[in-house]
């Protein structure tokens, strides 16, 4: 069973890096980090400390047992996209890009579903959630609900927001722009447009598909 954790771990390693090896500007000594991974008895979730990855033991045994419980994530491409991946901001507590980009690859690139949308698309499951929730997050406020949620509803939003944002910036921008501000260029110098900008135009791409009226331009932008 460790072995095949082990396989899966590295099999997410190669799909991230190879996601990431697109851009130059992506800083390639981080491939060379080795990844650590221990079960943990104590945990419900899946975690991250630097190059360890710590996963639920009883996640580990349902995923691999008799009992049909291959429908358990265990999420390993959204921790190894932690550990290859470490945005500027981290440094500062700061993980919105950090869980932004791992929720998007968690996405793409692994082929069970996983939280917080279970292979529904990042937008589509974003505009759902807000709409039951009543409402979008401040983009801004974000980090501060994934961190401290007053709910499992908010935190899942926290999170289907971060994942969404990034998606929308690739779609609109490419790898290489959303990479040189994921590792400190300010968002106007990587992208053409404030902050500011960017939240609102991924708002609108939001609220028109809870409102069943988006149309896309064919190049990743509305």
């Amino acid at each position: 069973m460790a072995s095949e954790v082990a396989d899966r771990v590295m099999l997410s390693k190669r799909r991230v890096l190879a996601y990431l090896r697109r851009s130059a500007e992506y800083p390639d000594d981080r491939g060379d980090v080795p990844i650590r991974v221990l079960l943990d008895p104590d945990a419900t979730v899946p975690s991250q400390m630097r190059s360890t990855i710590f996963i639920p033991q009883q996640r580990v045994l349902e995923f691999f047992g008799d009992s049909e419980g291959a429908a358990v994530s265990l999420a390993v491409t959204h921790e190894v996209t932690h550990v290859l991946a470490v945005s500027a901001r981290r440094s500062d507590g700061n993980r919105f890009l950090d869980d932004g980009l791992a929720v998007f690859l968690q996405t793409e690139l692994d082929e069970l579903p996983a939280y917080p949308n279970f292979h529904q698309g990042l937008h589509i499951a974003a505009a759902n959630a807000a709409m039951e929730r009543g409402g979008l997050i401040a983009l801004d406020k974000t980090e501060a609900t994934r961190r401290k949620p007053p709910n499992g509803v908010d935190l899942r939003m926290a999170y289907l927001q971060q994942g969404s944002f990034t998606q929308f910036l690739l779609e609109s921008y490419g790898l290489e722009a959303y990479l040189s501000y994921y590792y400190g260029q300010a968002a106007e110098a990587a992208f053409g447009r404030p902050l500011p900008e960017l939240d609102a135009a991924w708002r609108l791409l939001i609220q028109s598909l809870a409102a069943g009226t988006h149309t896309s331009t064919g190049d990743g932008t509305s």
